[in-house]
């Protein structure tokens, strides 16, 4: 069982339930709502079980504890739709009424709401780093000169085809992929997983079901076609959820969980001269997805979600790589996303973490769009809820590895790399500077 989460929230005020500790604090009700947070400090508060607590529960209860008007400001922000508050006051609208449509809407057209555990900011990351393992070391070379060293990769030829960010892996770089690749799904099926290999585009109906609009312009490639458009799939989530779509799960049978290695492709327009150099940052890439179907109930699904966060901790102990694990802020997750944690990993050449790992709870985002239900006795149907988590993008993770493992004279293989490598331990360098 996942633990350290509980620990972040052991405080002396463990015990005062969330809806005591705003009435404690109401004398801030008339402040702005990125103001209320802060001031309420509810991160500290929260005891554990309102970790498993339902989102839209909570907000009533902010609705019982402040005036109507500052409630709706609220709710409003999780929604991103701050401009009805406007619409509202020159409409002069019942709140009370329009309130309890949005909490509706929450559920049956998918607006999510986020965790009351995430950090509720305006600002870029404003993140929390909740846990940290190994000990850092520093050293000489970044993932960029080792891989010139080793001559594992040919970047001048890699943009022949489309330009910046291609490459072509050769030599042992291809060997050290392919391993990657039969390692991972190795790892997870001591977990019960069931292996897929999925197609590498979706058809746009199906593509807005299960990312946010933005999306298609920053990330996903557009392929036209006389009657259907179709897009290049940026994880194999989404093909995943196409997979699903339609689908009863029975409830005895939850949690499912599925492991799906993909090609990936990604625009990175947002990311504008960031990473240009080696294979950190690139258009098309291979990854290991996890893909949680889980019951809706609130506690056992959170239960199910943090030990899909377990399961991809210890990939990163095997390798004994230091890492911390951070819980993004509102303004971090877009809104597909109840909660989200990030993973990132120490890059000792680099001297920085970098993200390796993204964790999504989509809570019944995906289900509702795509009709995916879970049934009891033929009877009682309910929404699922979905997460996601990488496993491994290959050459993220084979950047991250030429760092922790250079030695001198050559970059030393993990252990548990060597077997598709020929047996080999060392890979020397060509070249030395």
């Amino acid at each position: 069982m996942c633990t350290f989460i509980t620990k972040q929230f052991d405080s002396k005020n463990s015990n005062i339930t969330i809806f005591e500790t705003i009435l404690e604090n109401n004398k801030i009700r008339n402040k702005e709502t990125d103001i209320l947070f802060r001031e309420l400090e509810i991160f500290q508060f929260i005891p554990k079980i309102s970790l498993f607590q339902n989102s839209s529960f909570i907000i009533f209860k902010l609705i019982k504890s402040f005036n109507i008007k500052n409630s709706l400001s609220i709710i409003c922000n999780f929604f991103k739709k701050k401009f009805i508050i406007f619409y509202l006051l020159k409409k002069k609208i019942n709140y009370q009424i329009y309130v309890k449509k949005l909490l509706f809407l929450s559920y049956t057209h998918c607006y999510t709401l986020n965790s009351l555990i995430v950090p509720h900011s305006f600002l870029e990351n404003q993140h929390i780093t909740i846990k940290k393992y190994g000990k850092l070391k520093f050293l000489k070379y970044s993932h960029f000169d080792i891989i010139k060293k080793l001559k594992i990769v040919d970047l001048k030829s890699g943009r022949a085809p489309i330009g910046d960010r291609s490459y072509f892996l050769i030599k042992e770089g291809v060997e050290l992929n392919l391993s990657l690749i039969n390692y991972g799904f190795n790892f997870l099926s001591f977990f019960n997983y069931l292996k897929i290999w999925s197609p590498c585009f979706v058809k746009k109906s199906l593509m807005k079901k299960c990312v946010q609009l933005n999306d298609f312009r920053e990330q996903l490639y557009k392929i036209k076609e006389n009657y259907t458009d179709k897009f290049l799939i940026a994880t194999s989530e989404q093909s995943l959820c196409a997979k699903i779509q339609n689908t009863n799960h029975n409830l005895s049978h939850l949690p499912k969980k599925l492991v799906c290695y993909s090609e990936c492709f990604r625009k990175e327009v947002g990311s504008h001269g960031k990473d240009t150099k080696g294979i950190f940052r690139v258009h098309q890439f291979e990854k290991i997805e996890q893909f949680i179907i889980s019951e809706f109930k609130g506690f056992d699904s959170m239960i199910n979600f943090l030990n899909l966060l377990e399961i991809t901790e210890k990939f990163y102990k095997v390798f004994q790589l230091p890492y911390q694990i951070i819980l993004l802020s509102t303004s971090d997750i877009n809104f597909v996303s109840f909660l989200k944690f990030d993973i990132e990993v120490w890059f000792p050449g680099s001297k920085t973490f970098r993200e390796l790992v993204s964790c999504s709870n989509c809570k019944n985002f995906q289900s509702l769009k795509l009709n995916i239900d879970s049934v009891f006795k033929k009877k009682n149907i309910t929404p699922v809820n979905t997460f996601n988590s990488t496993l491994i993008a290959t050459e993220r993770f084979i950047c991250n590895i030429l760092e922790n493992y250079q030695l001198p004279l050559g970059f030393k293989i993990p252990k548990n790399l060597t077997q598709g490598l020929r047996g080999l331990e060392l890979i020397n360098y060509k070249i030395f500077f």
